[in-house]
């Protein structure tokens, strides 16, 4: 492997950097997960760095299997999980995370734990170490990913999130609506609220009416072009939202608006009964 490597030559693929130049092996090791290495010269430095992902991958160090992720977002919080699934290894939470103010984790067993990495300030986003794998009886070069350990992130959510069940919302439309507005599904209801679902609220407003966010939060993703629809399972993606992250990082979702009516964007922070769209 060239001393020359970037970022786009070895990741997101696996590689095996071993070079008798230590000082080279250096330089690629610390261009991947920006950590500080110290090896004694004229000795042959061994790292194999295997990717998961745009923003999450481990290295095999010398001791240890090291997980890493950066959370490349401005506004939302990523989320990663590790298991171990063998005897004999040992799942430690690293102390950049356990000390950091930006991280939250929660370690419910030996041998599973979730990390929660929040959004960095400014351009240059530097990665975390997570997690490290260490065992006094594998060869930690013989493990293998989704047979022997276990590491899944999410790119966009808060897994330890917990929801505010003081909050009051506000509804979804102006209280002073000409016409009455018909509830036309609540939560658990039989036709459509079912599993991921299972928490909404349908309301059978007139096409045009204005839509206002039922809480404060920070605008997270954005649909707006969609101009087709329907009642039938294969129609379930086609519709115009917004999803808004709120405080305690729980999303809300405002769905089946009208094509190119909404007037929000990503990274926007909204109030309580502000208008978004119709």
């Amino acid at each position: 492997v060239s001393t020359q490597s970037t970022w786009g030559d070895l990741w997101p693929q696996r590689a095996t950097v071993l070079m008798s130049d230590t000082g080279g092996a250096v330089k690629v090791y610390n261009a991947l997960h920006g950590s500080q290495l110290h090896a004694t010269p004229g000795t042959t430095l061994k790292v194999t760095i295997e990717g998961l992902g745009d923003d999450a991958w481990y290295v095999l160090e010398n001791d240890a299997i090291s997980v890493y992720a950066m959370n490349t977002s401005r506004h939302t919080p990523m989320s990663i999980g590790v298991a171990v699934r063998v005897e004999g290894l040992e799942l430690r939470i690293s102390d950049e995370v356990a000390a950091s103010p930006s991280c939250v984790h929660e370690q419910d067993t030996p041998t599973r734990l979730i990390a929660v990495v929040r959004p960095q300030a400014g351009a240059c986003k530097k990665p975390r170490k997570i997690a490290t794998i260490h065992s006094a009886h594998h060869e930690l070069a013989d493990l293998r990913v989704e047979r022997d350990f276990v590491i899944h992130y999410e790119p966009s959510k808060n897994l330890l999130a917990r929801h505010d069940d003081s909050r009051v919302y506000c509804l979804p439309f102006a209280t002073t609506t000409p016409t009455p507005i018909l509830c036309s599904q609540c939560v658990g209801g039989t036709f459509s609220h079912v599993g991921v679902f299972k928490y909404s609220w349908d309301f059978a407003a007139p096409v045009g009416t204005a839509v206002v966010s039922p809480c404060e939060g920070i605008v997270i993703d954005v649909k707006r072009s969609v101009n087709t629809g329907g009642r039938t399972p294969e129609y379930e993606d086609q519709c115009n939202y917004v999803t808004i992250m709120q405080p305690d990082d729980s999303f809300v979702d405002l769905v089946h608006m009208r094509h190119n009516s909404i007037n929000v964007a990503r990274g926007d922070k909204v109030r309580a009964g502000q208008l978004i769209g119709y």
